[in-house]
């Protein structure tokens, strides 16, 4: 005889508290390992290479070699063929923890030192243009701690994409939550239009006013678990803009090692071959030139069965974090360019497809992780609470308005009670009408 959902092998109902099987729910989605073997040869080659070296973690060092190859390319590579109507740019938003002395730093340094080399060195011939051409525009791009105000106006200055590198990340966060704008205001807007290229216009008092017509920018955010938890998980305004949506999240949590005295010889190839990927990039930039890439209809497939998978999720046990996985096929599309940016090929082929959207699924089980926090309970409050007001009025069916009106409960709340709760709540609309009505299935006494 098959078992049914909750029973045991003595044939009894095994009655859960409710909240312990919405909390089971989410574990599917939040116990996710690092997908190892996702990233492209090179990566996973120097990877590999640097954690046995500069003992450095390997997932930190694969996600910060992403982000770097995503803050160069910017919107001079773009895909086609992946999503009907759609194209996608290689810039991403990358922000990832790890506690004090967990590699951070060390991590970005070996990574970013050639492209820090180029900047410089464009820098200096700069400089010296400038000596008879004092309208030559600088080619810096990579920028550290700074406002979105600066960051704009860099942006119309040069119009060309920015990259926000920063491996102690935390002031850029507190800058982007408001902490230092008298009203409090973040700067999700910002950055949303840049993440997205929609145009973007303001007005500063030190600044005057301005107008980018393809703000875009990049970023490899690294900061400290705590920072996160601290700064942008509390303000809902960045999760219900958008902003943590366009994110990839990634984390480490290792232990400091002994030194064991043996230490692998470094292998100058690996590092070259690096080096040399990066060049091939920064001359891309340099000369503005616009590379599209293909997605094969393998690798569309692959994105169009794992956007519908996070709907069904959304619809299901994931029912209230619409406003943090939305994205996620765009993400998953963004990194499967980056990742044939990275192997330097004209098309995105089935595998590249399935080991981008494992990526992505790796960064939403991080973020579920921040914001599924007391969801069961928020879950049980909204229960109880309408539950209460259908008792109170003694009858089985409420109009939301009213519900809204009398406990403030919203639409997309009451459908998140009825997703979790299908024996007690059903949300209907009106046939002859536009509003919706909830059903109550349960007792009265």
């Amino acid at each position: 005889m098959e078992l049914g959902e909750n029973e045991t092998d003595m044939g009894a109902v095994d009655y859960k508290p409710q909240k312990m099987l919405i909390d089971d729910r989410l574990s599917r989605y939040t116990e996710i390992d690092f997908p190892t073997d996702a990233f492209p040869n090179t990566i996973k080659e120097l990877s590999k290479h640097l954690e046995e070296t500069i003992h450095a973690p390997y997932e930190m060092l694969s996600f910060c070699s992403l982000g770097i190859i995503a803050g160069i390319a910017g919107y001079y590579y773009k895909l086609v063929g992946a999503v009907d109507g759609q194209t996608q740019t290689a810039n991403l938003y990358l922000l990832g923890s790890g506690g004090s002395s967990q590699g951070k730093s060390i991590a970005l340094k070996p990574l970013s030192a050639f492209l820090e080399d180029e900047q410089g060195r464009w820098i200096k011939q700069y400089r010296e243009e400038r000596k008879t051409n004092p309208d030559a525009i600088s080619p810096m791009f990579i920028f550290g701690n700074s406002t979105s105000e600066a960051l704009a106006k860099r942006m119309g200055e040069v119009d060309s994409p920015l990259f926000s590198l920063d491996a102690e990340a935390g002031e850029i966060l507190d800058i982007i939550t408001g902490k230092y704008n008298k009203n409090n205001i973040t700067d999700a807007d910002f950055y949303n239009r840049a993440w997205s290229i929609e145009s973007y216009s303001g007005g500063r008092v030190h600044s005057g006013d301005f107008y980018i017509q393809k703000p875009c920018l990049s970023s490899l955010w690294l900061t400290q678990p705590y920072k996160i938890r601290q700064t942008i998980v509390p303000k809902e305004s960045l999760k219900d803009s958008g902003f943590v949506g366009r994110l990839i999240m990634f984390g480490v949590d290792v232990q400091i090692q002994e030194d064991t005295g043996n230490v692998p010889k470094e292998n100058p190839q690996i590092l070259e071959k690096w080096n040399c990927t990066i060049g091939r990039l920064l001359n891309t930039r340099r000369d503005k030139s616009f590379i599209e890439i293909c997605a094969d209809d393998e690798a569309k497939e692959v994105f169009r069965l794992f956007h519908n998978e996070i709907v069904r999720a959304l619809r299901g046990d994931l029912r209230g974090f619409e406003a943090l996985l939305g994205k996620s096929r765009e993400k998953a599309c963004r990194v499967a360019l980056n990742f044939a940016i990275c192997d330097g090929v004209e098309r995105v082929n089935e595998q590249t497809a399935k080991n981008a959207c494992d990526i992505i699924r790796y960064s939403n089980a991080k973020i579920l992780e921040l914001y599924s926090s007391g969801y069961a309970e928020r879950v049980e409050k909204i229960k109880a609470t309408t539950e209460d007001f259908f008792k109170e009025r003694g009858v089985d069916a409420l109009t939301v308005s009213e519900l809204k009106r009398n406990k403030r409960i919203e639409l997309d709340e009451l459908k998140l009670i009825s997703s979790h709760y299908p024996d007690l709540f059903s949300v209907e609309k009106v046939e002859k009408g536009k509003g919706y009505i909830i059903m109550y299935k349960g007792e009265f006494n």
